[in-house]
């Protein structure tokens, strides 16, 4: 079988933008990336320079008209990175096309009815037999952080805490950051889950520091949930999780950009951390392998988790945003 043919959306690597290194890791898998969008011919310019330094991509197209580059490109899948307000026509596109999908988080933000959107669309994608994916790598560092603390992730799983510094701030740190703690708590529970009780530290729409408390609640658990928000602009991002009080830190090593949790519990000396292999190489073999399946005729298996974790996000959002009106 030929190797996957996929075009990136949102290829530059502006600000804390992802596109690069997510070219990086299909090259290095054995995809070809063959084409991405741009939004000007500087910024074609720009995101050629960056997938040849960073990710050794030399022969990319670049386009400024998706359509154009729809009509003349033979594809297999798009990868969505660009901002959460571009995703919804780029997801409808794909779906036109018939293409499979691995979009950056949130799946959508700034457009009505973001649930019953997520729904349709992620229907589509199923009546199709397509691929219909989201960029939530949290997740993958469950299993470190079970080797990490053995022993709380065999406990009932009663208390979560997660802390994040988002770039942005208001209700659109919301829509960044809190698809992260969502998705842990859905694949801990291994449910699509439910919100209720949601309270907020602030109503404030340009708020830097958000506390948010929430009750996860599936059949398997009924979660006490707290996540605290900083906006943040510095790298490497300070980011954390707990369970039942057990917490562990993220720490970036900036020479290799390898990844650890390690530990912040127990008595001050305990300088335990276990090595978490790259989330982002980690979810992008997760779809190229899920995509191989499809591509060798299996049909794709639907995530019921997207629709879920889209309407507790709305819910989310509409009471911020219901409290600062």
């Amino acid at each position: 079988m030929n190797a996957p043919r996929i075009a990136i959306v949102g290829a530059r690597r502006v600000r804390q933008g992802l596109g690069p290194f997510v070219a990086r890791f299909l090259a290095r898998r054995g995809a070809e990336v063959c084409a991405f969008l741009g939004t000007s011919a500087e910024s074609i310019a720009a995101a050629t320079e960056d997938l040849e330094r960073i990710a050794g991509v030399t022969d990319a197209r670049g386009y400024t008209d998706l359509d154009a580059l729809l009509e003349n490109e033979a594809l297999d899948a798009l990868v969505v990175l660009s901002p959460s307000a571009t995703h919804g026509r780029y997801l409808a596109a794909a779906l036109e096309a018939r293409l499979h999908v691995l979009c950056e988080k949130p799946l959508l933000y700034g457009e009505p009815d973001l649930a019953s959107r997520a729904r349709a669309l992620a229907e589509g994608f199923d009546a199709r037999g397509l691929l219909l994916r989201e960029n939530c790598q949290w997740p993958l560092a469950l299993p470190a952080y079970a080797e990490l603390f053995p022993e709380t992730v065999r406990a009932p799983f009663e208390h979560f805490g997660m802390r994040l510094s988002p770039a942005s701030r208001g209700a659109a740190m919301i829509a960044d950051a809190l698809p992260h703690p969502l998705s842990v708590l859905q694949a801990h529970s291994g449910a699509p889950g439910s919100l209720e009780n949601p309270i907020f530290s602030t109503h404030d729409p340009a708020c830097e520091v958000l506390e948010i408390g929430f009750r996860f609640v599936s059949q398997q658990a009924e979660v006490g949930t707290q996540v605290r928000l900083v906006h943040g602009d510095r790298l490497p991002r300070d980011a954390g999780l707990s369970i039942n009080g057990a917490a562990a830190r993220r720490e970036v090593d900036m020479s290799d950009y390898s990844m650890y949790l390690a530990s912040e519990s127990g008595p001050a000396s305990d300088s335990r951390r276990v090595r978490v292999p790259d989330p982002l190489d980690v979810r992008l073999g997760i779809f190229l392998d899920e995509l191989s399946q499809a591509r060798s005729g299996a049909r794709p298996t639907s995530d019921p988790e997207i629709v879920a974790r889209m309407k507790m996000l709305e819910k989310l959002l509409d009471a911020f945003q219901e409290e600062a009106r």
